[in-house]
C-alpha cells in the first residue's frame, strides 16, 4: 500500500498543506507588521491610516495628498498606537 492511498492518506497530506498554509500567512502577517512598526518608528506615526502614505513633511492637520483622508496628528498617533503598540 502506498503512502497516501485511501482517505486516511490524503486527510494527512490535506492537514499538512493547510498547516503550512496557515503558519506561512503567520509568517507574512509577523513581517508586515513589523515592516509597518518600523515605519511608524521612523516617520512618528505620521502615516495615512486609510494609504499608508507617509505623512512626515506636511502640517498636523490636513488631507492626505495620495487618498483624500483628511487626518489629525493626535489622532493619527493614537490609532497607530492602539494598533501597534508604538510608545
Amino acid at each position: 500500500m502506498k503512502p497516501f492511498d485511501g482517505p486516511s492518506g490524503w486527510m494527512w497530506l490535506i492537514l499538512l498543506a493547510l498547516g503550512l498554509l496557515f503558519f506561512g500567512l503567520l509568517a507574512l502577517d509577523f513581517v508586515e507588521r513589523r515592516k509597518t512598526r518600523r515605519l511608524l518608528d521612523e516617520t512618528d506615526c505620521r502615516l495615512c491610516l486609510n494609504c499608508r502614505y507617509v505623512l512626515r513633511e506636511l502640517p498636523d492637520e490636513g488631507v492626505c495628498p495620495e487618498c483624500g483622508e483628511e487626518y489629525e496628528l493626535k489622532h493619527l498617533r493614537a490609532e497607530w498606537r492602539d494598533a501597534y503598540r508604538v510608545p
